[in-house]
């Protein structure tokens, strides 16, 4: 996060608050946060505070353990088998809370109605050392999903249904219950943060139904995910520079598949998942059946184009492959050399024409040419194998990873008769990633249409983003975006939670097909449409005044 910041001049109030913390571990850093629109940013760095050793109640302790003593005897939240993935955001919420209560002790801040507000479990150890310190300071807590359905849905349960289907039994989850999954620490912190603060939101109404069920507790207000539409380009800036984003990822595609046989491309269709790798609960099972499903009927009526599909899911790597990056650096050798020596006017390669002579070779130097024939030596020497599915080398052996199993057992394999060809990318896109070298924003632009299958998705950013800058998205009803936006011309939502996995596939495989043999005109028309739609309804001047309901909420409280 510090990288994405310029430090700049501290105010002379933060300098005794920073010595004071400083005795304590705790170092604050003040700056601006440039991504975030320049807005100041205090950064708090809990390391050294955490894991220092303190003498306090005739004991010796680790501060972190020592306040996890304290939560368990002033809320009940038992972190005993809690481990580094606790103890960190443990620890630095409760170095928040010491920064809070340095501040309200300034003569700034005398007589000011001040609120903190604080997101997930991760942070919530802050607002509860405000309440445990009784410091007047109102408090919001948000959550964007809860501990517990992220476990049980990730564990292959239709979590959303059993909520209903509980709720509508009035029953409830039993706190115990975490104990199984080694969860009760996050759980009980989340459960007494919802409890505790003096209001309470979350990000969608499906949230809200889980927030019922899993914390006891219905928020008082949803704060819509929204966007600061200001940050994205014009719309017609955005259609225009779509075909650049395009180009640069055919480019990559055929310096990808070719090298192995011949591609069909046509219009260029593009279509793409993303999130974070968990495999069930972002239906990445199903964007594999289905990809699998629309192979088959597209090879069947002999459709004439390939259809490229990407996996982007970040995940352990450890760099590109080397057959994946040496066709990539071949290849574009090979445009460089025939556009260098090619640079004689097209008059005059038209003359040459006119004078009979036709073979393009003739235009080119001996070590050209002599160069042009090795590469093309290496490249040739790879016709008739299938292109690889996998870019990047996984930390983990290729045989264990679930994505390529699964893919492996559909028939997915990059054969040259494969309609549908794939590319499993498992690294962040960005202008640095040495291979695609754009960013998720640009690639999403470019793209045919997103395809995001979750059976878990509190919000959803994936497909609320795909939306916003493409315009064309499949989504399901078990996503807050989804249940939100509802069904329009450019999204499709697709009900995940009440019906077979065979007709869900058959479903979302209809609508791709319908979407892919569109032209692109009429897919412009959709997108126009749906970018206007979601600019107007998820805009930050729209829906801001969810959050300052809010904060009237907590102050009156």
């Amino acid at each position: 996060f510090y990288k994405e910041c310029k430090k700049i001049e501290e105010p002379d109030w933060l300098e005794y608050v920073k010595k004071e913390l400083e005795n304590e571990g705790i170092k604050i850093y003040f700056c601006k946060w440039i991504v975030g629109n320049n807005v100041d940013a205090i950064i708090i760095d809990s390391k050294e505070f955490t894991w220092k050793k303190i003498f306090e109640e005739g004991k010796e302790w680790i501060n972190v353990h020592y306040w996890k003593y304290l939560f368990w005897k002033n809320f009940s939240i038992d972190s005993y088998r809690a481990g580094y993935d606790f103890e960190e955001p443990f620890g630095w919420g409760i170095a928040v809370g010491k920064f809070f209560e340095k501040i309200i002790k300034l003569d700034k801040f005398k007589n000011k109605q001040i609120i903190a507000h604080f997101h997930e479990w991760l942070s919530g150890s802050g607002l509860l050392y405000i309440k445990l310190k009784n410091l007047p300071i109102k408090t919001v807590f948000t959550t964007h999903a809860t501990v517990v359905g992220r476990t049980l849905s990730s564990r292959g349960e239709n979590f959303y249904k059993i909520v209903e289907e509980e709720i509508a039994k009035n029953r409830f989850f039993n706190d115990n219950d975490a104990y199984k999954y080694f969860i009760e620490a996050k759980h009980l912190l989340e459960k007494e943060c919802a409890k505790k603060c003096d209001c309470f939101t979350v990000v969608s109404d499906i949230v809200d139904k889980e927030c019922q069920y899993v914390l006891h507790k219905k928020a008082d207000i949803i704060t819509y995910n929204m966007l600061d539409f200001t940050k994205f380009r014009d719309l017609k800036k955005t259609l225009v520079i779509r075909e650049k984003y395009k180009e640069k990822i055919l480019d990559f595609i055929k310096a990808y598949f070719l090298p192995y046989y011949n591609l069909k491309i046509k219009e260029g269709i593009i279509i793409f998942t993303s999130g974070r790798y968990e495999f069930f609960n972002k239906g990445i099972d199903l964007f594999i059946e289905t990809l699998a499903e629309l192979n088959k009927e597209l090879k069947a009526e002999n459709f004439e184009e390939n259809v490229f599909s990407f996996i982007l899911l970040a995940t352990h790597n450890k760099g590109v492959k080397k057959e994946v990056i040496e066709n990539i650096l071949l290849f574009k050798e090979l445009k460089d050399l025939i556009f260098s020596e090619l640079s004689i006017s097209k008059e005059d390669i038209a003359l040459k024409i006119l004078h009979g002579e036709k073979d393009i070779t003739n235009f080119l130097s001996e070590e050209a040419l002599e160069r042009i024939n090795y590469i093309s030596h290496i490249l040739n020497a790879k016709k008739g194998k299938n292109a690889p599915i996998l870019a990047f080398d996984l930390l983990w052996s290729e045989e264990e990873d679930e994505i390529l199993n699964y893919l492996k057992n559909c028939g997915l394999k990059n054969s040259e008769s494969d309609i549908v060809k794939v590319i499993y990318y498992p690294s962040f896109l960005s202008y640095t990633d040495g291979l695609l070298n754009m960013d998720y924003k640009e690639f999403c632009i470019a793209s045919t249409f997103g395809l995001f299958l979750s059976r878990y998705e509190p919000w959803g950013y994936t497909p609320f983003e795909c939306a916003t800058l493409n315009g064309i998205t499949i989504t399901t009803n078990a996503s807050g975006f989804g249940r939100k936006i509802g069904e329009s011309d450019g999204i499709y939502v697709i009900d995940v939670l009440n019906k077979r996995k065979s007709e869900i596939i058959e479903e979302v495989k209809n609508k791709a097909k319908e979407i892919i043999k569109m032209s692109e005109s009429e897919r412009t028309k959709i997108r126009i449409k749906t970018i206007e739609k979601i600019q107007n309804e998820f805009s930050v001047e729209k829906l801001i005044k969810n959050y300052l309901i809010a904060y009237e909420i907590a102050l009156k409280k």
